[in-house]
């Protein structure tokens, strides 16, 4: 069996910090906070494949955009 790699200090600090945003962005409310994060996700997952069946790469930085523009979107449902 494969042994999972453990996050370092600072990936584990940024995941946590990462968390908190969106908790914040979304006032506290722990089921709004998971269904923005559903919408981003499946978001970004159809742009993926859009992206993949066309051929087209784009780097983390386009990524993390549509993910906040996807908390957004999903803020005001």
């Amino acid at each position: 069996m494969k042994a999972e790699r453990q996050p370092d200090q600072a990936e584990a600090e940024s995941l946590e910090a990462a968390v908190a945003q969106a908790i914040e962005a979304c006032d506290g409310d722990l089921r709004a906070t998971i269904r923005a994060l559903l919408v981003a996700n499946e978001f970004l997952e159809t742009q993926i494949s859009h992206g993949y069946r066309r051929g087209v790469k784009h780097g983390r930085s386009t990524a993390i955009r549509d993910n906040a523009n996807g908390l957004a979107l999903a803020r005001e449902l």
